[in-house]
């Protein structure tokens, strides 16, 4: 409760506009929503490196201690007779193979750097990467789709907790009349020109009106702290300055849920492609280059090349059927693209419907307060001249109350209805004259 009091204490005044703002910076779900997003466009990122070539480069220095030599004939203990080798004037010939051959140095080094780049596997990759593309946009619009939500619910509970406030300021003006009006049929009563129950029962009024606002108050401490959850800040909400206003000219193609749907329709076209380009044989660019160090005279010392590797891996089976799933997923999202853009159509029209609604009610309970203002005042000097009895003083008291509650409550959902329509089809949130 001590914690609760200081937040509230700290609550910082603000606007519905002011409110909103802070949703984008402040709410925690969001904030993970975005890790994800970032996540997504690692992904991407991760595919599009993959059209640059592998490289691979490996190194090794041995010391093995001691020199490796073979003799090719004889052995180094005796020397080799090569005299019947000099009667067909090869001599030299046979005196090299009596030397011992070097296999290889005490001291070994070897190293080779390779470069490969898959022609083939380049339209594969290419569609990979554009899939990871709208994956990736996807998430961005999913959040945007979020932020939309969440402002949605921040401008509902603002207005309940408006509502409240006013909640808060008719039950004090309702019972600050019951006090006056408890005073005069207190002093009728003592003058036996009442019955004393009708001085209970203004007694009972107060106290349902003094409970009610009771519960006003414990729900606004609710709604702030709901309110802190989503900002992560405490804020009180200030009466609108400015109505928000519509703009009629709603576009159902920057409708998040239709774009969403492209985007998959679009990523399941590249996935269907990248698929496809995988039942062909691997034809990779080879390049490479190796040096060798005390490796004996029978390896060469540094060489390099150019080439081209094929590789065909053929199961057929799993490839074909990862292709078929892959054609079963665009085919599901094609319809899904379908069918959404028939459901937007119903869903515009049933909101916009539910706003002009809203907006109809409205007048309807404006109309209804001033009666009841009316009626009330009529009745209070009934009531000063007992023609009435306080049960029906109460009666007039009550409708007035609850034309103004309805008033209030049918405002706030004009403004609800108006910014779910507005925050379902367009990114753009409601504005303010």
């Amino acid at each position: 409760m001590f914690y609760l009091l200081l937040s509230l204490a700290a609550a910082e005044p603000l606007s519905l506009p002011q409110t909103l703002e802070l949703v984008s910076s402040q709410n925690p779900e969001l904030q993970i929503a975005r890790l994800g997003t970032d996540k997504a466009n690692l992904e991407r990122l991760r595919s599009l490196s993959m059209f640059a070539p592998s490289i691979e480069a490996k190194s090794s220095w041995l010391d093995f201690g001691e020199p490796l030599e073979v003799n090719l004939l004889g052995d180094s203990a005796q020397d080799v007779d090569c005299a019947t080798f000099d009667a067909f004037g090869m001599g030299d010939l046979c005196a090299s193979f009596s030397e011992p051959m070097l296999l290889r140095d005490a001291k070994v080094y070897d190293g080779s750097v390779q470069v490969v780049l898959p022609l083939s596997s380049l339209y594969s990759i290419y569609q990979g990467y554009q899939a990871n593309r709208y994956l990736y946009e996807i998430k961005e619009l999913e959040t945007q789709q979020l932020q939309a939500q969440i402002e949605t619910q921040v401008i509902e509970i603002y207005l309940q907790a408006l509502h409240l406030e006013k909640m808060k300021k008719f039950t004090a003006n309702t019972t600050k009349r019951l006090e006056a009006n408890q005073r005069k049929v207190a002093s009728f009563v003592a003058q036996d020109l009442l019955h004393p129950l009708e001085s209970q029962r203004l007694n009972k009024a107060l106290v349902e009106i003094s409970l009610a606002q009771m519960q006003a108050e414990q729900g606004l401490e609710l709604l702030l702290k709901q309110l802190e959850l989503l900002l992560g800040r405490p804020v009180e909400p200030i009466p609108l300055e400015k109505v928000p206003v519509a703009n009629a000219d709603i576009d159902l193609s920057q409708a998040f849920q239709l774009q969403i749907a492209q985007e998959q329709q679009k990523a399941a076209t590249s996935g269907y492609q990248a698929s496809v380009g995988q039942l062909l044989p691997t034809v990779a660019l080879m390049a490479a280059k190796t040096n060798a160090q005390g490796q004996g005279t029978l390896t060469p010392t540094e060489q390099q090349y150019v080439g081209i590797a094929v590789q065909g891996k053929f199961n057929w089976g799993q490839k074909l059927i990862s292709t078929r799933q892959a054609k079963l997923d665009l085919e599901m999202a094609t319809s899904g693209l379908s069918l959404q853009r028939k459901a937007l159509e119903l869903q515009e029209q049933a909101l916009r419907m539910e706003w002009n609604v809203a907006k109809e009610q409205e007048s309807i309970y404006q109309l209804q307060v001033q009666i009841s203002e009316e009626h009330l005042r009529l009745q209070q000097e009934k009531f000063e001249q007992q023609m009435i009895t306080v049960s029906e003083l109460l009666d007039a008291e009550n409708d007035l109350l609850k034309a103004k509650l309805e008033q209030s409550q049918s405002e706030n959902n004009t403004i609800i209805k108006l910014s779910k329509y507005r925050y379902s089809f367009s990114s753009h949130p409601i504005q303010f004259e």
